[in-house]
């Protein structure tokens, strides 16, 4: 079973090493069988992030929800935790905390769940089960663990990486938050 901290490093060296044209047509793939799920149809908000760092590129996960009309929303950084804020054009966006862009908080902000959304989220490293491995601050955990019982039947969280990222185990913390899909460039992953 791998450590966390090990892990963490080995993608990131894998992740790095990528060209890329690489990163690009994986991305490419991955958005695509993003925009393909029933879920992104029905969900009237996505939350996305600005990948840095050979991440994924979700510009197509954005450009497909803004032209079915769905409000997009990106993360600020703040000391401990993350909020998210509208997005209409991608050129709101803005190197901030960590060199990654960040809308402005002067944007309207995503502060409840009435309607059904997907938060799409980053990682290093994913597991079976859900969990995975970020940067180490736990500001995913601890945003997605604020939510409501009500609020998360209407929440599909999604982790997104290439397939190198998903491990079958790793060690998992009880402040890790489980997510309900995978999604890599071959397709999708039920948690288990």
């Amino acid at each position: 079973m791998w450590a966390k901290s090990e892990l963490r490093a080995y993608n990131r060296k894998i992740r790095n090493e990528m060209s890329p044209d690489l990163c690009r047509d994986l991305s490419e793939r991955i958005c695509e069988n993003i925009v393909a799920l029933p879920e992104f149809s029905k969900a009237e908000s996505i939350l996305l992030y600005h990948g840095i760092q050979n991440e994924v590129n979700t510009d197509g996960i954005f450009r497909s929800a803004i032209a079915a009309g769905k409000k997009v929303y990106y993360p600020k950084s703040y000391q401990d935790v993350i909020r998210f804020f509208q997005v209409k054009h991608l050129n709101e966006l803005h190197p901030g905390a960590f060199h990654v862009c960040e809308p402005s908080e002067t944007n309207p902000e995503f502060t409840d769940v009435k309607n059904p959304c997907i938060i799409v989220v980053p990682g290093l490293a994913f597991s079976q089960s859900g969990h995975r491995i970020g940067y180490g601050k736990g500001y995913y955990d601890r945003f997605l663990s604020s939510f409501t019982d009500e609020a998360n039947n209407l929440i599909t969280t999604i982790g997104i990486g290439y397939h190198f990222q998903f491990a079958e185990e790793f060690q998992e913390d009880t402040c890790d938050y489980p997510l309900n899909l995978l999604m890599d460039e071959h397709g999708m992953r039920v948690c288990t």
